[in-house]
């Protein structure tokens, strides 16, 4: 499927890049963040859009966001948090245009009631690069894009498999990761699709979604892998 997607055919279209994902957040902050109520079907409802930016991606410096949905999206409130993150692989963009969608669901006056005493934090990627390199030079691509070797060069492998580059950023959670992944190693080298990275966080995207966590403390997360 992804090799249809990100070929020449119109599916393409259907699916958000980067670059896309950062032009359509930013129009929505500009639309909602400063609106208290944009359709006046809610009277009192606040403003009800909040774009943070959580981190930087580890090799190319990628900005990265969450969004926060709410009747007082701009107020630290005493509610309770759930967290949908649409993206940590960088090959499985579904979880992207999920979240893409219900952002764009919950913008809308169908979806603001269930904004009443929720906060809804919304992440459609947590892999900037990771993606970019999706779109760009390999669809079946699933880290980030470290440089494991040092000379500055990003290495990889075409199709599944054997990339020596970057680090899966899914597997670099401390929860776990001293029993690594033998799948797909190279011989005793552990720079694999599946690399955790040299250690327990050293990503700065694992870092950055950890410090998130602590920070917001949701009662109910979701993850999402295709």
């Amino acid at each position: 499927l992804l090799s249809v997607i990100v070929g020449n055919s119109p599916l393409h279209q259907r699916f958000h890049t980067y670059e896309e994902i950062q032009t359509q957040l930013e129009a929505w902050n500009s639309e909602f963040s400063n609106n208290q109520n944009p359709s006046g079907a809610y009277p009192g409802s606040g403003i009800i859009y909040h774009l943070e930016e959580l981190g930087t991606s580890t090799e190319d410096g990628l900005p990265f966001w969450a969004v926060k949905l709410s009747y007082n999206a701009n107020l630290d409130e005493d509610e309770p948090k759930i967290l949908f993150l649409g993206q940590c692989h960088a090959e499985e963009i579904l979880g992207v245009e999920y979240c893409m969608w219900l952002l764009q669901k919950m913008t809308t006056r169908q979806g603001r009631d269930w904004r009443r005493n929720i906060n809804t934090w919304i992440i459609p990627t947590a892999n900037p690069e990771g993606l970019r390199a999706v779109y760009t030079i390999d669809n079946t691509y699933r880290k980030n894009k470290r440089d494991n070797i040092g000379d500055g060069m990003f290495r990889f492998e075409p199709g599944w498999g054997f990339d020596t580059s970057g680090v899966d950023i899914n597997r670099n959670f401390p929860s776990f990761w001293v029993h690594g992944n033998t799948f797909l190693t190279l011989g005793t080298n552990e720079y694999y699709d599946y690399y955790r990275g040299p250690a327990p966080a050293s990503e700065a995207e694992t870092r950055a979604i950890i410090a998130f966590y602590d920070k917001i403390r949701p009662l109910y997360s979701l993850t999402l892998h295709s």
